[in-house]
């Protein structure tokens, strides 16, 4: 029976893969499994953010000026879209 390939080793050509030592394919899947555990984690933390800022920008809509609530959502758009670079 055929073992199933990682998801992180696709882009490996199969003939090179069956070449790598088993302790080396063991690192690769287990880096993989960590890359996949920490990308599932910055999604949790980008949509935690995300709702605390909107939590706080309505908060600051009621004592805050326009400049300010815009200075805040600018920030926090960069930072999603340096995740979001990070991420792909």
């Amino acid at each position: 029976m055929e073992k199933k390939r990682p998801a992180c080793v696709e882009q490996i050509p199969l003939v090179d893969w069956e070449k790598t030592p088993a302790s080396v394919q063991k690192l690769v899947e287990g880096m993989g499994q960590q890359i996949e555990s920490l990308e599932k984690q910055l999604t949790e933390v980008l949509t935690v953010q995300e709702q605390l800022l909107t939590q706080v920008a309505g908060y600051l809509s009621s004592s805050a000026s326009q400049s300010e609530i815009n200075a805040i959502a600018n920030a926090n758009l960069a930072v999603a879209q340096s995740a979001t670079v990070t991420q792909s």
